[in-house]
């Protein structure tokens, strides 16, 4: 390399640099989309919320529902009229994780939900009026 002026190698370079990122006729190449997991290809709502507990499962809000995700399978939940251990409405819009207490609080739109591990069902906190929420809060025992 010692042979060889500098201004050949910036130019190689330079070439070499701009045909890895080149411009196509209609513009940059842009990605077209993001990875989605094959067990997630039938789901296309819109998440609102993810959060990840302790077990490894990932539990994304939609607006159909409360999706559980274990990297593999998926398992759904929605309200359901007649039974009423199910969620109090298939509107998700938040989460909140409670490791210690082995639960888990949903704001929906027609109010809380709270799903329970060691059960595997729902219960719904009593409210007075609508109660459409958007957020949650824990400062140690009291829920906002």
């Amino acid at each position: 390399m010692k042979n060889f002026p500098r201004p050949i190698i910036l130019l190689a370079s330079a070439m070499l640099f701009l045909s890895v990122f080149r411009l196509d006729a209609e513009g940059p190449v842009r990605p077209s989309g993001f990875f989605k997991p094959h067990a997630m290809a039938e789901y296309d709502d819109p998440a609102y919320v993810a959060v990840q507990d302790s077990s490894g499962y990932v539990w994304i809000g939609t607006q159909t529902g409360l999706l559980r995700y274990d990297g593999c399978h998926v398992v759904r939940y929605q309200y359901s009229p007649e039974d009423p251990n199910s969620l109090c409405n298939s509107h998700v819009s938040s989460l909140l994780y409670c490791p210690d207490a082995e639960k888990m609080i949903i704001g929906t739109d027609a109010g809380v939900s709270v799903y329970d591990f060691l059960r595997d069902d729902f219960s719904t906190v009593s409210a007075c009026g609508y109660l459409q929420v958007k957020a949650l809060l824990r400062d140690a025992d009291t829920l906002y």
